[in-house]
């Protein structure tokens, strides 16, 4: 069952990441979000997987829609992005209902494009249970990690998706090349050629190709991108969004919030972290609000 995270949690969750690479920050939100579930098979689920999660983590505590910030290639100038997770079908289950953030309200001349996935987008993330129902995990998470086969100019090669695992053995690779090549073949359980055993290093870049395209269309919200246009200058391009990093940054804003108004209110009042912190934000506005 998924948590709505609480002010308890988002500064828990910025304390323990604090310093950690953006690969266990991750693992690090789900683990709080997801409490019934063992962080191995947190890190185990495909990067698809793991952040359509992550969108249902984000939409249930913070809202639906992000403003995402981008700049233009071109002439450098800033673009504003709104992208609605309940509009665009992302994570079922998700209404017009959930909670949405002030920064949400404050939006004025956003650009709404839609989401581009690197190969078919598929059917919507589902989860189990109807619209407003605790969020679960699923057999289909199950599913979509088995091991499958791709056959090609007579090689035969048996894959899995990459999952947190995967991406942490290749994060100190800094070549992208190098490093997509390396992610590819570390989900390679087996591969032939003409009946023969072969090594996933000694695979052609060819075969490599093939097996990168099905793996990202099997689990296509694993490379989100925008599909930009630069109202200044009329420039076109695509831009990556990862939703880890994005979450990560808003708990981290969060946090930094909620311990100014411990300061201020505790100070005021003498009251304790744990007495503000579980008010409701609403009673906490109106505390700060006659304080300063």
């Amino acid at each position: 069952m998924m948590l709505v995270l609480s002010s308890q949690e988002m500064l828990h969750i910025w304390e323990i990441g604090l310093g950690h690479h953006p690969i266990d920050q991750a693992l690090i939100i789900l683990a709080a979000a997801f409490p019934e579930t063992s962080r191995d098979t947190l890190a185990e689920l495909s990067i698809g997987q793991r952040d359509s999660y992550l969108l249902a983590v984000r939409a249930h505590t913070f809202g639906s829609r992000l403003v995402v910030l981008a700049t233009c290639p071109q002439c450098r100038d800033q673009v504003e992005c709104v992208l609605d997770i309940a509009a665009m079908g992302l994570v079922a289950g998700i209404g017009a209902e959930a909670p949405t953030p002030e920064a949400d309200k404050s939006a004025v001349g956003a650009i709404n494009r839609p989401l581009r996935f690197a190969g078919d987008a598929g059917p919507p993330i589902r989860f189990a249970g109807d619209a407003g129902s605790p969020i679960r995990f699923t057999g289909e998470d199950a599913e979509l990690n088995k091991v499958q086969q791709v056959r090609v100019d007579g090689y035969e090669v048996y894959i899995r998706l990459p999952n947190s695992l995967d991406l942490a053995a290749i994060a100190n690779d800094n070549d992208v090349g190098s490093a997509r090549k390396r992610l590819v073949q570390c989900c390679i359980a087996q591969s032939y050629h003409d009946g023969l055993p072969l090594s996933a290093e000694s695979l052609p870049e060819t075969v490599i190709e093939v097996v990168t395209a099905q793996m990202v269309e099997r689990d296509p919200l694993a490379e989100i991108q925008l599909d930009l246009t630069c109202p200044a200058c009329d420039h076109h391009w695509n831009a990556m969004f990862d939703i880890a990093t994005f979450l990560w940054r808003e708990i981290s804003t969060e946090a930094k919030r909620l311990l100014r108004e411990v300061h201020i209110l505790a100070q005021a009042y003498g009251w304790r972290e744990a007495d503000i912190l579980s008010m409701s934000a609403a009673r906490r506005q109106l505390y700060m609000e006659m304080v300063t």
